[in-house]
């Protein structure tokens, strides 16, 4: 009788398993239903991929504070050698004539350029030359018709430590430099945009008396120049200088002039954008028949700020030392300040399918006490 119990209870569970555990199959080879997507209670806060910012092919300006050159927003990678012809058509209209201010003559001038650039890559090395020839044809009496030359040369070393620089430039144009062709951009050689090879201009004060308040008629002017860059250290560096200079009229009446000019500098980088440094500028000007001669001497301290593709920003200021070798009245020395700024600045501008950066302005200024 206990076998007959024993064996009906071990069989009730052996049922009461099959059935459990037959049941767990039929579950698990059944589909499970679809898992249901709630939308988000609030529009718009559901996660999205940030679009990045604006980014340019731009490589950093990486020339000295206080270095020859002007500071640029940066220079694109060039990894093969080239050459590139251009043209370019301009129209200046001006209220006045050349050297007739607050005289109304209305007046045109149209420009027609011919452009060629050039550069040539090596290793450690680089080659670049741009320049721009052309013709003006104006309406004013006064300017005429002209033609114009510009050509720009850099022949530039670069090493673990050091940087060495070769930089002609030369003009003949029928007015001075600064302001030539008015917002047409025709005072820089080369073809210009991307593609042009990176040659920036030399800073005014390197630029034999190129203001626009000097006598008119054509001229030309020639700046040689050497420049070489010791990196003491990550962050600091040391630079040194030097130009010689010519300024020659075409017309009778004006006096032609011969520059020398030796700098020499310290940079510090605080960060990757902010620089300061300290330079000591000696300049030498002599006159063509004149028996005048003149040495300047400047310290001055330097502030710069650099962001790739948007800002370039140069400060300088301090004490300038002029020395006249023929008495100016009963003065033979005078102790004055000397200053300059250069700003380029760039927004970036965002289409639909690219980004690209426009420039919204460039600035530049520089004090010169010889000028007045």
């Amino acid at each position: 009788m206990n076998h007959w119990t024993t064996f009906l209870s071990f069989s009730k569970l052996a049922i009461i398993s099959a059935l459990f555990f037959g049941a767990l199959q039929a579950c698990a080879q059944e589909p499970l239903p679809p898992v249901r997507e709630y939308p988000p209670l609030i529009e718009g806060r559901e996660d999205q991929e940030t679009p990045p910012e604006p980014t340019t092919d731009l490589l950093p300006d990486n020339r000295p504070l206080t270095g020859v050159q002007n500071p640029t927003l940066g220079t694109s990678e060039f990894r093969h050698s080239y050459w590139l012809p251009g043209f370019q058509y301009a129209n200046l209209i001006r209220s006045s004539a050349v050297g007739q201010l607050g005289v109304a003559n209305w007046n045109t001038t149209n420009f027609m350029t011919g452009n060629l650039s050039l550069l040539e890559a090596w290793s450690r090395a680089q080659l670049s030359m741009n320049y721009s020839g052309g013709a003006g044809l104006s309406t004013d009496n006064s300017q005429g018709n002209n033609y114009f030359h510009q050509f720009g040369l850099m022949q530039g070393f670069e090493w673990q430590r050091w940087q060495l620089q070769f930089i002609d430039q030369f003009a003949y144009l029928p007015e001075a430099q600064f302001g030539f062709g008015g917002a047409t951009n025709l005072s820089i050689p080369g073809v210009g945009g991307s593609l042009a090879p990176p040659v920036p201009g030399l800073q005014t004060i390197y630029v034999p008396n190129q203001n626009i308040f000097s006598s008119v008629g054509p001229r030309y002017n020639n700046s040689v120049v050497t420049q070489a860059v010791y990196s003491l250290s990550p962050r600091s560096s040391i630079t040194a200088a030097g130009s010689y200079g010519i300024l020659r009229f075409v017309e009778q009446g004006n006096i032609d002039s011969d520059d020398v000019i030796a700098n020499v500098g310290y940079n510090y980088a605080l960060t990757k954008k902010d620089t300061l440094g300290v330079l000591y500028r000696f300049t030498g000007y002599r006159y063509s028949g004149n028996p005048q001669r003149i040495d300047d001497h400047v310290v001055n301290v330097a502030y710069g700020r650099k962001v790739t593709g948007r800002l370039a920003l140069q400060l300088f200021g301090g004490p300038d030392l002029t020395i006249f070798k023929v008495p100016v009245g009963s003065i033979t020395r005078q102790v004055s300040g000397s200053g300059g700024a250069s700003l380029s600045y760039a927004m970036p501008r965002v289409a639909s399918d690219n980004r690209s950066i426009d420039t919204l302005a460039v600035l530049s200024a520089r004090s010169n006490p010889l000028a007045s």
